[in-house]
This record gives structure tokens, sequence and C-alpha cells, in this order.
């Protein structure tokens, strides 16, 4: 959030010295110590202060001459004060400022966003709904400039597929898509055309199912009997993963200041069973942020974490345990934020490995109490993971337990202790709840697919789970929450690089 709001805050704004100078609702110049305050908070603003003085704007709202300012001014410095309060970690007063900012008469598209990111930041969903209705109704160009994870972040709380379908529809009217160039929407498209498909709009379904590209999406059809009015004509699954990475190794070309184009090559690569190009893809783009820097990339705190991941996912694939150990600790070990993600990442990579303990002492250098649901739920699933590899069975099935009263609809979470613990009856009841779930449902069928595995195990761990989900697969409970979806199983050529439960 830091680097983010940091960048949105003249763009969004236009906040300058001679904007905060500007004149009061009559014409006047602003007072000269509101000015002094402003340029004050402007200042911090620019140069990356309010990470430490996240009110830096607050002297200058809480002045007597504030509300004689004129309106324009007083939204910009309103929305200035959300992106400083945002940037210093205060959520709750981001937000407070954020939503006086878009009350202003004056109030833009820039106003309106904000207050929708910093809802969902602080868990307002129906605000976040309300702000992006305003957006498409009165600030259409300002919803094209939201992000992906807002976008998302939006949709996983609407309430039924008909709110999905009008939200999906209102972002095409838009013309939105992702600003990273080499993300092609076709997991949104994937979803749109189920949307379409079940409220009996078939030929507009056929047309957006033409354009999806991405092998995964395409293997949905195969498996999905929902999507069989809709389903284009499908693929070798690998000659669609080479098509993919000609398409994305044009737009990487294109745009070379994104480590986006790097991620999705390895990525590709790593689902072809080719962990050795994938590594050499990802090495050179690390070059690349050696040499340059942090002018490498304009998505490093977005894609860093996930090319790393991917980089210890072909050393694993590789046999070179050590060596991916080391990238996923580097991952986790950075100094300006604690990403829990990351930790929660090397705790599998270690409990794949054998070293349980260690796993341990990484999940336990991080304060549980200052997680959200979701960052929980997935802690407690590694700390189950970890615990039944070290051989403490007792406190592996309490932690698994704990993993469904955090976020209960977290289902790879929930999915993947449960598996740890050797609960494969209530892993089983998980599926067949999934698979009734006509939201949930295409995500448990991709998962339960039998993807391509790899040349050599290098784990017991590992060899394990491939043995639980192929009995999963085949138990008589299992088929017949299949047969009754409408789903069925189709072995892949592809190998599963998100470990899909």
């Amino acid at each position: 959030m830091k680097r983010a709001f940091r960048g949105a805050a003249v763009a969004a704004f236009g906040l300058s010295l001679a904007v905060i100078g500007g004149g009061s609702a009559a014409g006047a110049p602003a007072p000269e110590a509101l000015r002094i305050k402003a340029d004050g908070a402007m200042a911090a603003l620019t140069s990356g202060g309010c990470a430490d003085r996240p009110a830096a704007f607050e002297p200058v709202v809480a002045d007597a001459g504030f509300a004689a300012l004129d309106p324009d001014m007083r939204a910009a410095v309103l929305g200035g004060a959300a992106v400083c309060a945002a940037s210093g970690g205060d959520a709750e007063a981001a937000y407070s400022y954020a939503r006086r900012g878009s009350e202003e008469p004056a109030a833009d598209g820039a106003n309106w966003a904000v207050r929708l990111t910093l809802a969902l930041a602080v868990d307002r969903p129906e605000d976040a709904a309300q702000s992006f209705r305003v957006l498409a109704s009165r600030f259409p160009a300002a919803l094209r400039e939201l992000d992906a994870d807002a976008v998302a972040a939006v949709y996983a709380r609407a309430s039924n597929d008909a709110e999905r379908l009008t939200l999906i529809e209102t972002l095409r009217r838009a013309e939105w898509r992702s600003a990273d160039p080499v993300d092609n929407g076709d997991a949104l498209r994937l979803e749109h055309v189920r949307l379409l498909v079940s409220a009996g709009r078939t030929a507009d379904a056929q047309r957006e199912a033409a354009a999806i590209t991405d092998p995964v999406q395409l293997l949905a059809f195969t498996v999905d009997s929902r999507l069989s009015p809709a389903r284009p004509e499908v693929p070798d699954l690998q000659a669609a993963a080479r098509a993919a990475l000609g398409r994305v190794a044009l737009t990487a070309t294109a745009a070379p200041d994104r480590l986006s184009g790097a991620v999705a090559l390895a990525g590709l690569h790593l689902q072809l069973g080719e962990p050795e190009i994938a590594l050499r893809v990802l090495d050179a783009a690390f070059e690349r942020r050696r040499k340059l820097g942090e002018a490498a990339y304009v998505d490093t705190a977005a894609q860093l974490p996930v090319a790393r991941d991917l980089r210890a996912q072909a050393l694993f694939a590789l046999g070179r345990n050590d060596d991916a150990l080391a990238e996923l600790s580097a991952a986790a070990a950075r100094s300006d934020v604690q990403d829990v993600a990351r930790i929660i990442s090397l705790a599998g990579g270690l409990t794949y490995a054998g070293r349980a303990e260690q796993a341990l002492s990484a999940l336990d250098a991080t304060a549980e109490a200052d997680l959200d649901g979701e960052g929980r739920a997935w802690w407690l699933a590694a700390r189950a993971c970890a615990l039944a590899e070290a051989g403490r069975a007792p406190e592996a099935r309490a932690a698994a337990d704990a993993v469904e009263g955090a976020a209960p609809r977290l289902w790879a979470a929930v999915t993947h202790a449960r598996l740890c613990t050797g609960g494969m009856d209530a892993a089983a009841e998980l599926y067949a709840r999934r698979l009734a779930d006509p939201q949930a449902r295409t995500a448990a069928l991709l998962a339960l697919q039998p993807y391509r595995q790899p040349a050599k195990a290098t784990s017991r761990w590992g060899a394990e789970r491939r043995a639980q989900l192929d009995a999963l697969r085949a138990r008589p409970d299992v088929q017949a929450a299949l047969a009754k979806a409408g789903g069925r199983l189709a072995p892949a050529s592809l190998a599963d690089i998100h470990g899909r439960l």
C-alpha cells in the first residue's frame, strides 16, 4: 500500500504547492499560516515522509480556515490526507479522510477510487460497492484506472450471480482491463462465460469463450459440463501453452520494465515441465534488477515475491532443495514489510523438504494477532502441516480445526490442513460441498484434475500429497459428487504450478 499510494498522490489529486496556495471560496488567497501547514504536508507526501507522519495533513484539515477554501482545494487536500495516512499505515484515518473528500461537491473520480480502495482495506464492503456504483455512473474514466486487486476484491464481495454479472458488464462497458499488459483477463472472461450461460445468454457466452486462450481456463470447458453450451474448440493444452508462450514473449519484449512478463513466461515453462528454462528466464530478470536496481521494473512490489516463488518451484523440480529454500528465505526476509504470504510459502517449503521444526520457527516469528481472517487461516494451515510433519499429531489436528473457524470458505487452506493431518473423510466432504456450490464448482473441478507430475519426486511429503489426491479422486463419494455436479476428470498434460486444492 505504501508504494501504491505514494505514486497515486500527485497523479490522482494534482496536488502542488501552487494549488495548495490557491484561492478561498471568496477569491482571496489562503491564509499564510494555512499555506505553510499545507506546504509541510505536501512535502511529506511527495518525499515519502508520510510513512513516519501519517497525520501530516491533519493540521491543514483541522485549521479553522479549511472550510473557507474552495471546494476543489478541499477535495484535493482531503484526498492527499487519505493517501498520506494510508502510506503511513493508518487505514482507518485514511478511510475517514477519503469519505470526507468524496463528499465534497468538487470530488472527482480519484476521490471515489481512493474511497473504494480504502473501504476494502478497512472491511466496509457495502461502501466499496457503493463507491464502485458511483464510479461506474459518474466517473467511468476513473473506473478504468482501478487496479486488478481492487476489482477482484469488489467482485469477491458480490452476494449473488446477478450482481456478479452486472459488475463484470459494468467493467466491460467502461473498457476496464488490468494495467498489466501481460494479464489477458482470461480468468475474468471465464467467469463471465459461466454467468452468461447461467443467464441463458448462450450466444454472448460463445463470443466471450472464443477469446479465451489461457490453457488452464480452457481446461475448464472440458471438465465443467455447465460450460458446454459455450465450449470453444479446445486445443491440446500443451499446444495452447506453447501458443501462449509466443504471445507473452511478444508482450514482455514490448514492456521490458514489467517483471510480470518473466513471471508469466516462467509459469508457462513450469506448466510444460521445463524447469530449466523457467530458471533461465527468471535468472535473466533478476540480473536486470541487479544491474538497474529499483528502476528495472515498475511492478517489483507485486511481482518479485511471485517470481521468487516460481524460481523456488523450478529449483525444487530440479532437486535443488537447499537452493529453493534459500530463495524462499530471501523472499520472506524483506526488511521493509513483514509479508505473511512469503513466510507461509517459506514454511511450506521447509515442511516439503522435511524441515518441520524450522517451518514452525518461521511461523512462530509472525504475530498471529496481527493477521486478518484469511492470513490467519493460511498461517494455521501451514502450522498444521508443519506440526504433522514433526510428529505432533494432536496439535496438528487442533490447528486444522482452527483453520475452518478462521475462514470457513477459504477452501484451499481448509483442504490443505485436512490433508496434512490425514483427514481424508473431511477433505472428501469439503470437495462435495464445493462441487454443490455453483460459485465454487469450477475451481473445485480444476483442483481435482490429475495434472502432469514432475519427472522425479524430490520429497516424501510431496509424494504423500500426490497419493492423497489420487485416493480422493477414486473415492465413491467424490465420484458421486462429481457426477451430480456435471463434472469430470480429464488427465491434463500440464503441471499445476498453483498448488490447486
